[in-house]
């Protein structure tokens, strides 16, 4: 899949080209963040992490949007002590779509353990790019 992804060959296997495209930065950052994060990154403290999707994109109802990511998140309990919940308030992490760059550019970004403390943990989805729920057809 990351190959198709990455608009790379698709052979199913991790060749040089596949290599080389792993190490390019995604999300506007690299993959390899260096040898300070291993202090900051931890288990998550609490047995469910609670999240809120803040605003909407055009072309995708709510009730596609909170599918979509509770589908995601399902998928990550599936294989990892942590469940996940929708909430409106009160929320551990939250996802929002703003205008970052454009189309076809940077899709998303965290701020998952940017500055501890002062900001909320959170995911920004490029309102700027087309988003639908499974169906190409429906992209706008």
């Amino acid at each position: 899949m990351f190959q198709s992804v990455a608009g790379l060959k698709v052979t199913g296997k991790v060749d040089k080209a596949t290599k080389e495209k792993m190490l390019e930065k995604r999300c506007g950052l690299p993959d390899y963040a260096g040898a300070g994060v291993a202090n900051v990154i931890t288990k998550w403290p609490k047995p469910t992490a609670t999240y809120s999707i803040l605003n909407y994109v055009d072309g995708v109802t709510p009730e596609q949007v909170r599918n979509v990511f509770q589908q995601a998140f399902d998928k990550w309990s599936a294989v990892i002590p942590l469940n996940f919940s929708y909430v409106a308030y009160d929320y551990d992490a939250y996802m929002r779509f703003a205008y970052i760059d454009g189309k076809d550019k940077t899709y998303a970004f965290s701020t998952v353990g940017y500055n501890p403390g002062k900001y909320k943990n959170g995911i920004l989805f490029d309102s700027g790019d087309s988003w639908c729920d499974k169906d190409p057809e429906k992209i706008k």
